[in-house]
């Protein structure tokens, strides 16, 4: 009996390791997991505010996308992700919004071309760890469009 014991010295200690590092490599993955969930949810965010923000907001303002970018963009996301369209009432897009003012009835606010990159630890997802997100769209209907009521006045409004 003495000697089964001695051969089982130290055998917790590899059990721990062992069974240790894999909680802990899966409770890491799943902290990396809700994270991408996170930035997924922030990127929806940021399409809806983008079109909010048109939809009151001067046509073509520069200002639309440094607003919606404010807060809660993920790493390596830019305004360069962000696709603003103005569309008349069939959902088509209008070319020249400044000039065709009176025929939008739409803001639409796409998240377009971005990759979202995981960290080592989950480097075997996509492509070396880089997954392209889908494009994220927001349509709402056009409001003021920065210019205030006839009857007030005809100066538009700043965002």
């Amino acid at each position: 009996m003495n000697k089964l014991k001695r051969h089982q010295t130290g055998i917790t200690m590899v059990e721990f390791s062992i069974v240790g590092s894999l909680f802990l490599l899966l409770l890491f993955a799943i902290l990396e997991l809700a994270i991408f969930v996170f930035h997924l949810q922030s990127m929806n965010d940021i399409s809806r505010r983008t079109a909010r923000i048109a939809a009151v907001c001067v046509v073509n303002d520069t200002d639309i996308k440094p607003l919606a970018l404010s807060e809660g963009a993920p790493p390596g996301f830019t305004a360069e992700n962000i696709k603003l369209d103005y569309l008349n009432k069939n959902g088509l897009a209008i070319l020249d919004p400044v000039g065709n003012h009176a025929d939008i009835r739409y803001v639409q606010a796409r998240i377009i071309d971005f990759n979202y990159g995981f960290t080592p630890l989950l480097k075997f997802l996509g492509e070396n760890g880089i997954v392209p997100i889908q494009d994220f769209r927001t349509v709402l209907p056009a409001e003021s469009l920065g210019v205030l009521r006839s009857d007030v006045s005809s100066e538009k409004t700043d965002c």
